[in-house]
C-alpha cells in the first residue's frame, strides 16, 4: 500500500510541476522575448516482480512494478516568435533563434531576446541600451557609441545601425548549440 501511495505522490508532483510550467508560459504570453518551455517525462525505476508461488527459474521477467513518474526534461521553445510593430523607434527584433549580446551593471555578458533599446548619454557622446540598463554590444563585444543621440537610427537585416545614412556598429547578434 505504501508503494502505491508513493507512485501516486510522484505523478501528482509531477501534474503540479506540469501546470506550473503552463501557468508561466500563459502568465508571460505578452512578456516581450519570452520562450515557452513544456516538459518531458520519465518513468522512475521498474523492479522485477516476483512470483512467491514460483521457483526462481520460472519467474516472469516482464512483470515489472513500476515506482512513479519524474520530469525528464523541461524543453524551451526557441523558435522565434510573432513579431509585433512597436511604435517605437528604436525597437529591434530578432527573426531566428539569435540572442541580442549585451552587457550588465556588472559588466557580465548577458544575452536577451527582447530589443527595446534607448539611447542614454555617456561621456560626451551616446550610447545605445536596453530599457533594462544593459549595454548593447556589437559582434566584437563592445559597447555600442555615437557621437549623436541613435534616436535616428536604422537597422538593416544584418544587424547593420546607421545614423543619418553613417554607418555606427553592427549588433552583436548571436547563436547557440
Amino acid at each position: 500500500m505504501t508503494q502505491s501511495l508513493n507512485t501516486a505522490a510522484s505523478g501528482l508532483r509531477t501534474q503540479q510541476r506540469s501546470i506550473d510550467t503552463l501557468a508561466n508560459n500563459i502568465a508571460n504570453v505578452n512578456t516581450q522575448g519570452f520562450k515557452r518551455s513544456r516538459l518531458d517525462f520519465a518513468d522512475a525505476i521498474y523492479t522485477a516482480m516476483q512470483n512467491p508461488a514460483l521457483p526462481a527459474d520460472r519467474q516472469d521477467p516482464a512483470m515489472q512494478l513500476g515506482h512513479g513518474v519524474l520530469t525528464g526534461l523541461e524543453i524551451t521553445d526557441w523558435r522565434a516568435g510573432p513579431l509585433m510593430e512597436s511604435g517605437r523607434q528604436l525597437d529591434v527584433a530578432i527573426d531566428s533563434p539569435a540572442f541580442l549580446m549585451t552587457e550588465d551593471s556588472n559588466g557580465q555578458r548577458t544575452f536577451m531576446r527582447g530589443g527595446s533599446l534607448q539611447s542614454v548619454p555617456e561621456n560626451e557622446g551616446y550610447v545605445l541600451m536596453t530599457t533594462g540598463g544593459h549595454y548593447v554590444l556589437d559582434q566584437n563585444g563592445q559597447r555600442i557609441y555615437a557621437d549623436q543621440s541613435f534616436e535616428n537610427m536604422s537597422v538593416d537585416t544584418t544587424g547593420l545601425i546607421r545614423i543619418d545614412g553613417a554607418d555606427i556598429a553592427s549588433l552583436g547578434v548571436v547563436t547557440f548549440a
